[in-house]
């Protein structure tokens, strides 16, 4: 019989969780951003599809996904950064299917009325994925904030200033913040 315990321990050994898995990750995410993107595009005199990928680009994307991934190795900081959000992702999108599966076991059926707009059914639905999806990513920002103890380190920063100082820096930051907007608006 397999014992997974010591298999886990001789991953562990050969730092299969510290060098390969975060390697690979960023690796993986790198390429895959690369590639949808396409951020250099080769131009190429054969009239191919636009969906397929001449070899030197992808060459260009290999190259740049390896760079960037053994940056990452070989940083020890963000090794652990990923590591503890990687754990806190996995933590919350279990509780988040917990709880999906909790509303389909207590509300069933009646769970598609309360998203379902009068008349188009389609704009109810699209509306509370909508405000999900912001809701996982204000989450996720969240859980990383708190991985790299930013949140101990603003919560520090506010109470170690008076309230003028505070106020003073969410102005600057407002202000910055519409002169930003207004000039992407177009």
């Amino acid at each position: 019989m397999v014992d997974f315990i010591e298999v886990i321990k001789n991953l562990k050994e050969i730092h299969f969780y510290d060098i390969i898995l975060p390697f690979l990750l960023v690796y993986a995410l790198t390429y895959g951003v690369l590639t949808k993107t396409r951020v250099f595009k080769v131009s190429t005199k054969d009239k191919k599809e636009d969906n397929e990928i001449p070899k030197n680009e992808n060459n260009i994307y290999s190259v740049i996904s390896l760079v960037f991934a053994l940056f990452v190795v070989g940083s020890i900081q963000t090794v652990l950064f990923i590591e503890n959000l990687i754990l806190n992702v996995v933590v919350f999108l279990v509780f988040l299917l917990t709880l999906i599966l909790s509303f389909g076991f207590i509300y069933g059926e009646t769970i598609k009325e309360l998203f379902y707009k009068e008349g188009d059914p389609k704009k109810g639905l699209n509306n509370f994925f909508k405000w999900l999806s912001i809701a996982i990513i204000v989450i996720v920002i969240i859980l990383g904030m708190s991985a790299l103890n930013l949140l101990e380190i603003i919560k520090d920063y506010f109470n170690s200033y008076k309230v003028g100082g505070v106020i003073t820096d969410i102005f600057v930051f407002l202000i910055v913040f519409l002169i930003l907007y207004f000039i992407t608006k177009n």
